[in-house]
């Protein structure tokens, strides 16, 4: 599934002017958009790197980017 940039870009702009999008927000509205997609099975400090090994213990949830070539799925 492609992301739905259209989607995600509206629904960014519903708290514009007034209002602003906190991070938790954002990562539903990405997740829901499909911006970003779980990985299943969470976290895998053998494949996503041990640099947040200290934030995210294994099969935590673990999001990637969704548009990017480069990302391991």
């Amino acid at each position: 599934m492609k992301p739905d940039w259209e989607g995600f870009g509206r629904a960014i702009m519903d708290y514009w002017p007034e209002g602003d999008v906190d991070g938790l927000e954002l990562q539903d509205l990405a997740e829901y958009y499909a911006v970003i997609v779980k990985v299943p099975g969470g976290y895998d400090p053998e494949k996503h790197g041990e640099d947040f090994a200290d934030y995210v213990d294994p099969v935590d949830k673990w999001y990637l980017r969704n548009y990017d070539e480069e990302a391991e799925r």
